[in-house]
């Protein structure tokens, strides 16, 4: 009788525990649902109030107002003609799903946060709106008067050293430089500079020598961009870049730039 009795309690509580566990397991699904729905909303959020859709363009105009800063690795209209032909090479599809990989691969909610809050900000949205002016085809005859009013009257040093932490923090040099070298490689085969040469060698040795040339349009660009902000407008947005939220950003941008070209 006891026997029966405790056979009975054995199946209750199986038939209990049975009952219990996809309970358990279907309330434990949405959090990590909502996680993963979480995550795309706040990285869809920084896409699109950073204006990630801009980036390659806006590296495509910083070479195109370097110029051919190697003949010998691009000849010249090879460059133009690597830039219509990227497209093809490279579809925009793939190129910003490789932009976007290293954010999900290293995403940190509180650097998000952090970005998000900045891209909302008013100076945020008013330095993104400067930049993209700053690019337009109508602007390039005034950046070009602008430059050349640099070699007579150049910028304070604290206003030069502030911009100068800007480029080196937002690595937009470091991005240049990639995209030539991905035009070079597309050029490569047209190329007889190239030719007995090994390709891997003289693309370290052209990174090296187009650094300099590189970071000085970058200055000149962003000297232009920032002609009407206050040093202290100019130095928020440096501070902004340097800390931990900032460089996240802009290392892991230029990683999924790198991934992309």
């Amino acid at each position: 009788m006891r026997i029966r009795f405790c056979m009975k309690i054995i199946f209750f509580l199986w038939i209990v525990l049975a009952g219990v566990q996809p309970l358990l397991a279907s309330a434990m699904t949405p959090p990590v649902q909502e996680d993963l729905r979480s995550r795309n909303y706040r990285l869809n959020t920084l896409f699109k109030l950073s204006k990630m859709g801009d980036v390659l363009g806006n590296i495509e105009y910083i070479l195109q107002k370097s110029g051919n800063i190697n003949e010998d690795a691009l000849a010249p209209g090879q460059g133009e003609f690597a830039q219509g032909i990227m497209p093809q090479a490279y579809s925009s599809g793939k190129f910003y799903r490789a932009l976007r990989r290293p954010f999900n691969e290293d995403y940190k909610p509180q650097y998000v946060r952090s970005v998000v809050q900045w891209y909302r900000s008013a100076l945020g949205k008013r330095i993104l709106k400067l930049e993209r002016e700053a690019n337009e085809p109508t602007n390039r005859l005034a950046m070009g008067l602008f430059v050349k009013k640099l070699l007579n009257s150049p910028p304070d040093e604290k206003r030069t050293r502030l911009v100068e932490r800007i480029e080196r923090s937002s690595h937009l040099t470091e991005a240049g430089k990639n995209l030539f070298l991905g035009y070079v490689k597309l050029m490569q085969p047209f190329n007889r500079y190239f030719e007995g040469k090994t390709l891997s060698r003289e693309l370290r040795k052209l990174e090296k020598s187009i650094t300099e040339p590189m970071r000085e349009v970058v200055l000149h660009s962003l000297l232009f961009s920032y002609r009407n902000l206050k040093d202290k407008e100019i130095e928020e947005y440096a501070r902004f870049l340097n800390s931990q939220s900032g460089q996240w950003f802009s290392q892991t941008l230029l990683k999924g730039f790198k991934k992309g070209v």
